[in-house]
């Protein structure tokens, strides 16, 4: 099984990737493979979207894991101390976490690229020829602007969801409203 050489890698790169960020992404590419360190600040100041948008969702959802775990055993050690949770606690983890993102995003994202590349470029590139192989890198590459909008949508939806369920005094009153507001509909 044939490898994409580095060359090959940055040509194929310069259509998957948007063609507004090609040229920069490139650019960090570069710095990542002669082994200089990156950071990158809209992956630190979006987080966890920034990953969906980039549609590297599995890595997405593993941070949002991370994170809110990593949150819910933070208030768990508090709690076992004996101390309550305080807004400068959450506002640390969130700028460690944040730090993080940004970090390892260009490293993550060149990792998966490359992966995600060569994976394509071994199934379909034999049997597509040149030229089909760049329409295909273009359609499957880039960023997904609307899917994000959807994965928030959901998120706060869902974030909606669990909270009216959590806080109303009757939980199932929220299922039962719920149903209702179903059977109305339909």
């Amino acid at each position: 099984m044939r490898h994409l050489t580095t060359a090959q890698f940055h040509h194929y790169a310069a259509f998957w990737l948007a063609p507004k960020h090609a040229d920069a992404f490139l650019t960090v590419f570069c710095r990542i493979e002669a082994g200089g360190w990156v950071f990158n600040w809209s992956a630190a100041f979006w987080s966890v979207f920034w990953f969906f948008y980039h549609k590297m969702y599995a890595v997405g959802w593993l941070s949002l894991a991370v994170y809110y775990g990593s949150n819910w055993l933070i208030d768990r050690g508090l709690a076992a101390l004996g101390a309550h949770p305080h807004w400068m606690v959450d506002g640390v983890h969130l700028v460690v976490m944040a730090a993080l993102m940004g970090a390892l995003a260009d490293r993550l994202y060149y990792r998966w690229c490359r992966t995600t590349i060569q994976r394509l470029w071994q199934r379909h590139h034999a049997v597509l020829g040149e030229e089909a192989f760049l329409d295909l890198l273009v359609r499957r590459g880039g960023v997904n602007l609307l899917r994000i909008l959807w994965v928030m949508g959901g998120f706060v939806a869902g974030v909606a969801a669990l909270m009216l369920w959590l806080y109303t005094t009757d939980p199932g009153l929220f299922y039962r409203t719920l149903l209702a507001a179903l059977e109305g509909a339909a």
